[in-house]
Parts: structure tokens; C-alpha cells; sequence
């Protein structure tokens, strides 16, 4: 299964980004290509079907991923509402240094990934 890429928006500090968000693919999934880069790394999931999703961070790959052994993160999102997620590298960073992200069959919305600027975390 190829994963749909979420690209990485650099947020400057004291500034306003417009993130160009990356529809929701439940079919394929996302990868975010962080090429290790995951410090102050922010996901932000909008979910518009009408009920609960599930999104899942994926446990990463030892030894980029210290964490893996804790394991997948399964984030419940409600209907209409947007969810902010910090990544821990320790815990996702596949053997790339990306991190992959599993999507409920059926859901709907987009999906961000935001780079905050150093003094902003």
C-alpha cells in the first residue's frame, strides 16, 4: 500500500501559517516524510464525517523509535471536531525517520502536519 504523503508546513515564530491541508485518504493511509526531523512536530486532524473515527499513530522502528514497544496510539475522534497531536519520535519514527499514520475506513476531513519554530514548544 503506498501511503498519501502529508507535507510539512514550517511555522515561523510570532507569525500565521496557512497550512495547506492534505484531504484524508482512508483507502491508502498517510506517511508524513519527516526524514527524522519530528522534534516540535505537530499533527492536526480534521474530522468532518458525520461520527467517531479512529485515527492510529504507528508504532515506529527500533532503533530510530526507542518507544516502539509502547505501541500504536489509537486517537478516537469525534464527529465535526479537530484533533492536535504532538509526535513523539522516540515512539513513531519508522526506519526512514517518517512517521506513519492509519486512517478509519469512511472518514472524511483533512490532515496537517506543522513544524513549530524553535522557542514556540
Amino acid at each position: 500500500m503506498a501511503r498519501t504523503n502529508i507535507p510539512i508546513t514550517q511555522a515561523l515564530a510570532n507569525n500565521q501559517v496557512a497550512a495547506a491541508p492534505t484531504t484524508i485518504d482512508a483507502v491508502n493511509s498517510h506517511n508524513v516524510a519527516a526524514g527524522g526531523f519530528t522534534r516540535r512536530l505537530l499533527l492536526r486532524i480534521n474530522n468532518t464525517f458525520a461520527g467517531i473515527k479512529i485515527v492510529t499513530l504507528k508504532a515506529g522502528v527500533y532503533p530510530g523509535a526507542a518507544r516502539q514497544g509502547i505501541g500504536d496510539l489509537a486517537l478516537s475522534i469525534p464527529a465535526s471536531s479537530v484533533a492536535y497531536v504532538p509526535i513523539e519520535s522516540a515512539r513513531y519514527e519508522q526506519t526512514d525517520g517518517s512517521i506513519n499514520i492509519d486512517i478509519a475506513a469512511s472518514m472524511t476531513g483533512t490532515i496537517e502536519a506543522l513544524q513549530l519554530a524553535k522557542g514556540s514548544s
